[in-house]
């Protein structure tokens, strides 16, 4: 049995929680992330030491989630939801933001400046087009979400009740960003 395989390496962050890549420095394989995007996601935030000391179990869990695949996995999407959640909440919303755009599939966003609900889904052989099950939607365009392409409708209860059908009906149990953090595409549960 090699090293690679005996349990305590299993707890040993090996990847960036943000970009994945691999760590190479005892500080960095602590913390969970590489020196460069400690600096951009703003990791070195002017935060009480309480809160330090959270995220910084968050960071760590999330990096190992990377380094053992997890991460992108059904299965600890809950774990991941809640560990963002926690750092959007402990002061760190750029790292949370960045651990959920990189494994999320699916981005609703609103652009409250022009009453839109921005939506980008991925491509997949089950169901090629989004914008093929939302086509009935009046106002519906093509809009930009960074370097993705999404869908614009206007922010109205009949573009959220069509864009979150078409989302249950083609993307039940993907991960998905909102406006209000990580969750996952599940349909509503019905109250008894």
């Amino acid at each position: 049995m090699g090293y690679e395989d005996a349990k305590a390496t299993k707890m040993l962050a090996t990847h960036c929680c943000a970009c994945g890549k691999p760590l190479v420095d005892a500080k960095s394989v602590e913390t969970g992330m590489g020196p460069v995007c400690r600096k951009k996601y703003k990791y070195n935030a002017d935060v009480p030491e309480e809160a330090r000391k959270a995220a910084n179990m968050h960071v760590h869990r999330l990096a190992t989630m990377a380094s053992d695949g997890s991460l992108e996995s059904v299965a600890g999407s809950s774990e991941v939801i809640s560990r963002t959640n926690e750092l959007h909440e402990l002061g760190f919303p750029f790292i949370a933001e960045r651990v959920i755009s990189r494994i999320a599939a699916i981005f609703v966003r609103c652009n409250e400046v022009d009453d839109r609900l921005l939506v980008h889904t991925p491509y997949t052989k089950s169901f090629p087009n989004f914008g093929y099950a939302t086509r009935t939607v009046k106002g519906r365009t093509k809009a930009k979400i960074g370097k993705r392409f999404a869908w614009s409708f206007p922010l109205n209860i009949e573009s959220k009740r069509a864009v979150f059908r078409a989302l249950f009906t083609h993307n039940e149990g993907s991960l998905a960003s909102g406006p209000d953090g990580a969750f996952v595409v599940a349909r509503p549960s019905k109250a008894a």
